[in-house]
């Protein structure tokens, strides 16, 4: 389980960098995002 909310560059290099050493044994990926908050739908676009 891995928890990177709101650690944009930490995002960035885990998700580029090292997603096939990461996520080569996935099976399911779970991805939460909070839309309660009107300036998070920018951040939402970006994804």
């Amino acid at each position: 389980i891995v928890d990177c909310g709101g650690q944009d560059q930490f995002i960035k290099n885990y998700l580029e960098s090292k997603r096939e050493q990461i996520f080569s044994n996935v099976e399911v990926l779970v991805f939460v995002l909070e839309g309660e908050k009107e300036d998070k739908k920018d951040n939402i676009e970006d994804l």
